[in-house]
């Protein structure tokens, strides 16, 4: 075999199994990073968390005593 097309095909051969996955795998991670990143609120609203604790509040105290 000669040794021009050897290296040749080394080289073709680690650039589809490593490289090529490789900036796949770089540009979706970035992706997801610059979605995650960009969000103002993680989770619940502040708003709508104060809501579900005054609502919660309202219903332990809203009770009457058991006697």
């Amino acid at each position: 075999m000669d040794p021009s097309l050897s290296t040749a095909y080394s080289v073709a051969l680690m650039l589809l199994q490593y490289f090529l996955p490789l900036a796949v795998l770089i540009f979706t991670y970035s992706r997801i990073a610059v979605v995650v990143w960009s969000k103002k609120n993680l989770g619940e609203a502040p708003a709508r968390i104060d809501r579900i604790a005054r609502s919660k509040r309202k219903t332990v105290t809203g009770r009457e005593p058991s006697t």
